[in-house]
């Protein structure tokens, strides 16, 4: 049986259509946590994110989720703290998706 779903998240999920997953660090945020949401609050907007730890476990790993008004924002977020890794297969080499045509743009 699923559990009730919080009415703050309903709306989060109407409002941030970009979602990312990312795994919680094995050995934790370190000095990355401190300045994470400074980051996101002085460059994206407090109105412009939301966070929710994710209920679901990948790979036998900690999810924590990110919402996002829209695809910018979360690129600038990933390009910000280039250590936080995705955790739902969309870094995969074969994941394939209507907004991305031609694949990705190689790495530097």
């Amino acid at each position: 049986m699923a559990g009730k779903v919080h009415p703050q998240k309903k709306k989060d999920d109407r409002s941030f259509p970009v979602r990312l997953f990312i795994y919680l660090p094995r050995e934790g945020f370190g000095k990355d946590w401190n300045d994470l949401y400074p980051w996101l609050d002085e460059h994206i907007g407090r109105a412009n994110y939301a966070h929710w730890p994710a209920s679901d476990v990948i790979d036998t790993r900690e999810v924590l989720a990110w919402y996002f008004c829209n695809i910018s924002d979360a690129a600038a977020f990933l390009e910000r703290f280039p250590k936080l890794e995705i955790a739902d297969g969309t870094t995969s080499p074969t994941y394939s998706s209507p907004y991305l045509p031609f694949g990705r743009k190689p790495k530097p």
